[in-house]
């Protein structure tokens, strides 16, 4: 459930984790991020974070298909870029 996500990114926030992975295909980036948001809104510097995701697997054989899935991975986390 998507509040449920953004609450254990919170927790996970909260305890120290600054290393979050994810992927379009976990259908909760858009949770990821509005939290990640939320707590770089408080004072935070998003050089604290490292976030990651992933690109499909049948969009590698395409460097265009590959950066296009990045990119809706960036846009679903709404954070302007990701680290990896």
């Amino acid at each position: 459930p998507r509040a449920e996500t953004r609450a254990a990114v919170r927790l996970a926030l909260e305890n120290g984790y600054r290393h979050f992975d994810s992927a379009s295909f976990y259908d909760n980036e858009a949770e990821v991020g509005a939290e990640l948001r939320s707590w770089l809104a408080e004072g935070h510097d998003r050089s604290e974070l490292y976030v990651t995701t992933k690109v499909w697997t049948t969009d590698l054989v395409n460097p265009k298909a590959a950066l296009r899935s990045a990119d809706i991975s960036i846009a679903e986390l709404d954070l302007d870029y990701v680290d990896c």
